[in-house]
């Protein structure tokens, strides 16, 4: 049997969905599901966390392929190459059943300006193959490590 949680924030939602998640194992129970809103709505959606659908969302060509955009779109950041800052940043966001990144959230990174780029690569990600649940397209949360390294 599924919980559902709901938050007021998409944010919030994103960033305790990860604490949750993890610390549901301890109370036995699962969380599949977070609540977010799509820009310019009201209505409260369901997105499934990525372990708990029949098909990930998939960026187009596939995991090589993704890699391979953030590679070319990544651009250090003045001040934090500077500062000598480097590191990776968590990221979370929703793959709508259009393929579209909505909801894109940081759950933990190493500075602002390294934070901001990961945020700008995702937010200019070409449209991803949906996920899958039961045969029917349905909104994935998916989390994303973007690397940083000097």
């Amino acid at each position: 049997m599924s919980k559902k949680i709901t938050f007021s924030s998409p944010r919030l939602a994103l960033i305790l969905t990860a604490l949750i998640a993890t610390a549901s194992t301890v109370f036995a129970q699962q969380i599949t599901v977070v609540d977010f809103i799509r820009p310019g709505e009201r209505t409260l959606e369901e997105a499934y966390i990525v372990d708990f659908v029949d098909r990930a969302p998939q960026f187009p060509g596939g995991e090589a392929a993704m890699i391979h955009f953030i590679n070319t779109e990544r651009n250090y950041p003045r001040d934090a190459f500077e500062a000598r800052q480097q590191g990776r940043v968590m990221c979370a966001f929703i793959v709508d059943v259009d393929g579209s990144i909505l909801n894109i959230s940081i759950q933990r990174g190493p500075c602002q300006s390294l934070n901001n780029e990961a945020a700008r690569i995702i937010a200019s990600m070409p449209r991803w193959e949906a996920g899958v649940l039961n045969g029917r397209k349905v909104p994935v949360c998916y989390f994303l490590t973007i690397p940083f390294r000097l």
